[in-house]
């Protein structure tokens, strides 16, 4: 087998546009994390308008309507 050729040098990238604040469009999802069973959602305007809030005792998501938490019993 021969020996294998080097390669060669890639070239320099060229340099970037400065980005304008008017060229950027964002696009954000929500993030949704899951631990046990504590569950958790950011960057959604959705969570705030379905009625859950969180047990500050053990985090779970509680209802607007719960006078107690469901996992702990902690009284909301």
């Amino acid at each position: 087998m021969p020996p294998m050729k080097p390669m060669k040098p890639m070239e320099p990238m060229k340099p970037m546009e400065p980005m304008k604040m008017g060229d950027m469009k964002m696009k954000m999802n929500p993030m949704q994390m899951r631990m046990g069973n504590i569950s958790m959602e950011m960057g959604s305007s959705s969570s705030a308008t379905s009625g859950k809030r969180f047990c500050p005792q053990c985090g779970t998501a509680v209802q607007t309507s719960d006078r107690f938490c469901s996992s702990c019993g902690y009284q909301l």
